[in-house]
């Protein structure tokens, strides 16, 4: 597939306007084609740059509305998508559904474990294959090894990496059960905490459970996690209006 015609592709893949079959031959491509994830990311980046500027003058905007008019704000808000419509593509936040809120704020976490050298990794062990696999998303392969080294260790870590690979493999569900179960099982001093809680705020998003969402949201505000900061004020923002 030529790299002109997958922009509308991807456009329509941000969207969440594929059909079935269009979802399914978009999966094929993303998961035996390099090149074509390539070009995805890149351009679902660029997108996020226009979103992310255009969100936080409307941000603004809501900022500087008398608190005491809150009721009026929900008449506002369609105005403002109106607004953003002419933007283009930052319409998303308020003309299509939640799935557009992942699809926008998902992204990869990075390897902070055992980050891949020049020369590579991929002779290494088990566990140096994974992340080696991870840094070239190829997030199959590091899936398989992930899998392969949890069978005989217990460690949280590569739990929540082992999520985010299935995460980005859109094995969404299996990546819910593991992030439920590292929140349940670990305290606060779990260095992945923050972040195992925003990633499953937005699968919960994702999935219509707005309560869950935002109350994992809240429990990283009270806790001054200082992980996706802002993001996290927009989302509890954007949640919270869609009641």
């Amino acid at each position: 597939m030529a790299a002109q015609n997958n922009e509308a592709l991807f456009r329509k893949k941000i969207l969440g306007l594929l059909s079935a079959e269009e979802e399914r031959l978009f999966d094929l491509q993303f998961s035996d084609n390099s090149d074509f994830r390539e070009q995805y990311f890149v351009y679902k980046e660029m997108m996020e740059v226009i979103i992310v500027a255009e969100k936080k003058a409307l941000k603004q905007k809501l900022e500087r509305l008398n608190q005491s008019k809150k009721k009026k704000l929900k008449l506002w808000l369609p105005l403002a998508a109106s607004f953003i419509l002419l933007i283009g593509l930052a319409s998303i936040f308020y003309s299509r559904d939640t799935n557009d809120l992942y699809d926008t704020y998902f992204d990869t976490y990075p390897n902070l474990i055992l980050p891949t050298t020049r020369g590579g990794q991929e002779n290494g062990g088990i566990l140096e294959k994974a992340f080696f696999n991870y840094d070239r998303r190829q997030f199959e392969e590091a899936n398989r090894a992930f899998e392969t080294y949890l069978q005989n260790n217990k460690d949280s870590r590569i739990s929540f990496y082992q999520a985010m690979g299935l995460m980005n493999s859109r094995k969404l569900e299996e990546a819910k059960k593991i992030l439920v179960s590292v929140e349940k099982s670990e305290n606060e001093s779990f260095e992945y905490m923050q972040e195992t809680r925003w990633y499953l705020a937005l699968l919960y998003m994702r999935e219509g459970n707005k309560e869950n969402a935002v109350k994992l949201l809240e429990t990283n505000k009270a806790k001054e996690s200082d992980f996706k900061l802002e993001e996290t004020d927009d989302l509890l923002v954007f949640l919270k209006e869609l009641e």
